[in-house]
């Protein structure tokens, strides 16, 4: 499961006398807060483990991560020694969820790394999915990486189930340094598959203090509202440098809708046209909130980590720990690093490695 996040411990939160949080086993849906599920069925999740592709393929694909279609296509390839059309998808995640090593600038990317469509069997199954074709690794140590997947010839089963599923659109924020202002505070919204958790009360106050994540838990669809709240030119985060977006991680504000980044929600979309109501319960409350679901323009890569593995909140002024969620937003330069891959195929048992920022071509052969 992929997810980056700064190692800070925050000394004096753990001297107010917070207890310490364990982990549980895992329980209900996934991300927090867990009941705001979702389903967006342009947004996927990313694989890995799968030993076969579809139709042979078998449950072995585990979640570690969110990406969202960006493009479909049916494109004419050539098999052995005839030619044959076949469905494409592209789909955009964060680098740190396909690389092996979780970090930029090795070349090797994850085993069986692929897509499933919907939820998983349940919180932390394991799941069939389609094997990634060739997958393209951001420039310049950015978190960004674009799948491209082979769904099959366009009479195939795997094509004609999902040829109708709508493309997302993309498009791009300036940094800071080009103009300050551009998105600042615009509100957003994520459809994630990460893990979910439980929240956890002060004994000594009694309100909310954070969120204890549950292990094995990814894969079921949830949403969260926020809003860009700070910029940050040439951020760092794990050996990656990219022009970020970053907001607060708070209690939940369920009127609201907000929420907060869980590993494998790490390549999950930033939306911010169009959008849909969605009721959901919190106990015997009912809520509608409006969700933003078209226009990508950022991806979710991480959050501050803290105390115990729990993700805290502010819990005033006298706190001066401000946890922070972060994404990358798509510049100008990186909107056209996308515009340049799209309709991009890999060629039938190519296994070429060419150098960062372009294609990483796994020797899978187009399926006959």
């Amino acid at each position: 499961m992929k997810h980056l996040y700064s190692s800070c411990y925050h000394r004096a939160r753990i001297a107010t006398g917070l207890a310490v949080i364990t982990l549980s086993a895992a329980a209900g849906h996934a991300g927090v807060p867990p009941e705001q599920t979702f389903d967006h069925s342009s947004v996927v999740r990313v694989l890995n483990k799968l030993d076969k592709d579809f139709p042979d393929a078998i449950d072995t694909g585990k979640t570690i991560g969110t990406g969202t279609i960006i493009n479909l296509k049916e494109m004419d390839v050539k098999v052995g020694d005839k030619m044959e059309k076949h469905g494409f998808m592209w789909i955009l995640t964060a680098d740190h969820v396909v690389s092996k090593t979780s970090g930029p600038g090795d070349p090797g990317i994850e085993e069986g790394l692929g897509i499933g469509f919907g939820n998983a069997p349940g919180p932390g199954k394991t799941s069939t999915g389609f094997l990634q074709s060739q997958t393209f690794r951001g420039p310049n140590k950015k978190d960004i990486a674009m799948m491209v997947v082979d769904m099959g010839k366009v009479d195939g089963a795997a094509w004609k189930k999902y040829k109708g599923i709508e493309k997302v659109e993309y498009g791009s924020i300036k940094n800071k340094a080009a103009d300050a202002d551009d998105h600042l505070n615009a509100p957003f919204s994520s459809a994630v598959f990460g893990i979910t958790g439980k929240l956890v009360i002060s004994d000594k106050t009694g309100k909310p203090e954070g969120w204890s994540p549950f292990d094995n838990s990814a894969g079921i669809q949830r949403f969260y509202n926020e809003k860009i709240e700070e910029k940050v030119d040439d951020f760092e985060l794990k050996k990656y440098i990219y022009d970020a977006a970053k907001w607060e991680v708070r209690a939940p504000d369920y009127a609201k809708g907000n929420g907060a980044v869980m590993p494998a929600d790490s390549g999950s979309p930033m939306f911010f046209e169009t959008t849909v109501k969605k009721t959901f319960k919190v106990g015997d409350k009912e809520y509608t909130v409006d969700v933003r679901t078209k226009m990508l323009k950022g991806i979710v890569t991480g959050a501050e980590k803290t105390l115990g593995g729990a993700w805290l909140f502010n819990t005033g002024p006298e706190d001066p720990w401000i946890p922070k969620s972060c994404g990358l937003i798509i510049t100008p330069e990186l909107k056209k690093w996308i515009d340049d891959r799209i309709c991009t195929i890999p060629s039938p048992g190519a296994a070429t490695l060419a150098l960062a920022g372009s294609a990483l071509v796994l020797g899978r052969r187009i399926r006959k």
